[in-house]
């Protein structure tokens, strides 16, 4: 077939900072914003246009429970718009006629988590539960086009290790 023509622009701003309340709290805070203009064009069929303007956010709080062990919790928000990778089953940035006139799908996630330092300081040791709920989520419709249908829950734990135990000796996992 016709080769299709795709162009992205992105612009985008955010702040991030972080706030030392005192030894034992931390805070985290960003906001971030950005306008995607997706065009596709492809020889004999009509030109198409979706423009996004993304707004998201994160939110943590760490607390030093000791120098070595921190315990966190985190929210956060971020958003796909129509044409990008849903990070589902691929997709490369293509606007198709099934999804210019999507809106975008929008997640958030919560994470609390721990962190604790070992092995004088060697050996970082991490655990952590989350949640990340998706709206306007894209699927088939069974008919070869793509809806926003509902949405999607991913929960899960993670637990990571990460280090030097030699000087000659580095893991993880």
């Amino acid at each position: 077939g016709a080769a299709t023509n795709t162009r992205t622009n992105v612009a985008s701003a955010y702040l991030f900072d972080s706030v030392k309340l005192s030894d034992r709290w931390l805070i985290n805070a960003g906001a971030r914003f950005d306008r995607f203009d997706v065009n596709a064009v492809q020889a004999g069929a009509p030109d198409l246009k979706n423009t996004s303007n993304l707004f998201s956010f994160q939110l943590g709080v760490i607390y030093k429970v000791l120098p070595s062990l921190s315990l966190y919790a985190s929210y956060g928000t971020s958003a796909n718009p129509p044409g990008a990778n849903s990070g589902l089953g691929g997709g490369t940035d293509q606007l198709t006629t099934t999804n210019t006139n999507l809106s975008p799908e929008r997640s958030r996630n919560i994470e609390i988590g721990a962190k604790w330092d070992v092995i004088d300081q060697r050996l970082s040791l991490t655990a952590a539960l989350f949640q990340t709920d998706k709206t306007n989520a894209r699927v088939s419709d069974g008919l070869g086009g793509t809806i926003n249908a509902g949405s999607q829950r991913v929960r899960g734990a993670e637990l990571g290790w990460a280090g030097s135990l030699t000087n000659h000796w580095r893991v993880f996992g």
